[in-house]
């Protein structure tokens, strides 16, 4: 017969919550919308342009299904930076990310630029 322990172990203490991120991280913001649509005439590549702003490959594909702004701007920036790859002679999958011109660098702490006035259409507060 198994007798219980007199001793339980003391329960483990929780580590305490990570504080939560601000909406602005993790989600898309009209400045963080245009800097993606800039970087991506910087480099043609949709996942290069999101990671450049700190966003995924799929949820700026799904920024550009709700959003007529982005969608509207999404093929003229993507043609404008496989143009600029193809005079720079890149575009092919050996190239890095950094060689493409879509790094992350300068765009500030926030993974992201202002690119000043919008697209057309562009008001404050627009569903992104």
């Amino acid at each position: 017969m198994t007798h219980p322990d007199p001793h339980p172990p003391a329960p483990r203490a929780s580590p305490a919550p990570a504080p939560p991120r601000p909406n602005t991280d993790y989600r898309w913001t009209p400045d963080k919308a245009l800097a993606f649509l800039g970087a991506l005439a910087e480099c043609g590549k949709v996942a290069a342009a999101a990671r450049a702003v700190g966003m995924t490959r799929q949820s700026a594909y799904r920024l550009k299904a709700r959003s007529a702004l982005v969608a509207q701007a999404w093929p003229l920036a993507l043609a404008a930076g496989r143009e600029r790859r193809a005079l720079r002679g890149r575009g092919g999958p050996w190239d890095s990310r950094e060689a493409q011109g879509c790094s992350s660098q300068g765009y500030g702490s926030q993974g992201y630029r202002s690119q000043g006035a919008g697209p057309q259409g562009y008001t404050e507060g627009a569903a992104w």
